[in-house]
């Protein structure tokens, strides 16, 4: 389903790209975007100390949030 419009502030991303409504940016994706920043994969599976697996994220990174050099280096495609 489509998200619905709302108002909202124009945002810059350190890339220099305007990012606003029309353009959302969800929570899991943000937090693997950063995480793929720092050269970690959000998608990889760790155990926790009771031995339940699990993952930093299931989102994917987003190469719109990061500049170009930075993006290519972090996100496989």
């Amino acid at each position: 389903s489509e998200m619905p419009k709302q108002s909202g502030n124009m945002q810059m991303s350190s890339a220099g790209k305007i990012l606003g409504p029309e353009d959302p940016v969800l929570v899991p994706e943000l937090y693997a975007t950063i995480l793929a920043a720092m050269g970690i994969d959000a998608r990889k599976e760790i155990m926790t100390p009771i031995g339940r697996p699990i993952r930093f994220s299931d989102a994917m990174p987003l190469a719109r949030l990061l500049k170009d050099d930075v993006a290519a280096s972090v996100i496989k495609s």
